[in-house]
């Protein structure tokens, strides 16, 4: 992990920060609602040296700087991904791909719909074009160091070591960070704008994610010209962290194929 190295970009005056490691076709992670990019420390040793990742904390999160009145004004996943795409243009990136997973599912279809042909492949995992799964009052009593909300979304072989990681990483963001990515989340909706994509796009769910249905994952591809489904064995809402090497094989096996067309 000695060679991943961290920076800032300013954008609206807030500094985001990111991690980068490899020297290949650049690939951006976004994480999960509440969480940062720390969720895809696991997943990297396993990447080859085709890539070069780019892990985002979204603002508020992780090492991100919060938006103007974070308290009091949430954003949307759409106020998210124009964020992303100004540290995208800062980077110069002219051709990349995204994947991302939870609400990083949702907005790797987003950014695919605003960035056209720039984007050369998306990996949409445990997110789909339409993400309304909660009731508000579940939102408003999460809890982001509730480790039996850690258990109740993630897989069957999910060990304890894996709930405690993803349960202290949570646990330094803000809860009032995972409320405002939980009504974005259940705000989402771009099914009528998913023909926009132009990417080779895989939208996969784990074989034991509580929120996005296969009903779910085959009616956003059937939307979108070059897609497929897949399904993530053995992991549940935090796939990345569950099986870090079967996460990183299903992303790299799909854009392998991607980027020789």
């Amino acid at each position: 992990m000695e060679d991943i190295v961290g920076r800032y970009v300013n954008v609206e005056g807030m500094n985001i920060y990111y991690e980068t490691k490899g020297d290949g076709h650049p690939l951006i992670l976004l994480h999960l609602a509440g969480f940062d990019g720390r969720v895809y420390r696991p997943v990297i040793p396993y990447f080859s040296s085709n890539y070069r990742l780019i892990i985002l904390d979204l603002p508020g999160h992780g090492k991100s700087d919060p938006w103007p009145r974070w308290q009091t004004q949430r954003l949307s996943l759409d106020n998210y991904s124009n964020i992303i795409i100004q540290v995208i243009d800062k980077l110069g990136l002219d051709s990349l791909s995204i994947a991302g997973t939870s609400i990083g599912g949702d907005l790797s279809l987003l950014l695919g719909i605003k960035l056209g042909s720039r984007v050369k492949g998306i990996v949409a995992v445990n997110g789909a074009g339409r993400t309304r799964t909660f009731n508000e009052k579940d939102i408003d009593s999460s809890n982001n160091q509730d480790v039996g909300r850690t258990l109740r979304f993630a897989g069957d072989y999910a060990t304890k070591r894996v709930i405690e990681y993803l349960t202290w990483i949570r646990g330094q963001n803000r809860n009032e960070i995972l409320i405002n990515d939980l009504y974005a989340w259940n705000n989402f909706d771009v099914m009528e704008e998913l023909h926009k994509i132009e990417a080779y796009t895989l939208v996969a769910r784990g074989e034991f994610e509580p929120l996005i249905t296969e009903d779910m994952i085959r009616d956003t591809a059937s939307r979108i010209k070059r897609a497929r489904t897949a399904t993530i064995k053995g992991v549940g809402h935090y796939a990345p962290t569950e099986d870090p090497q079967g996460f990183a094989n299903t992303v790299m096996s799909f854009l392998d194929e991607v980027l020789k067309k």
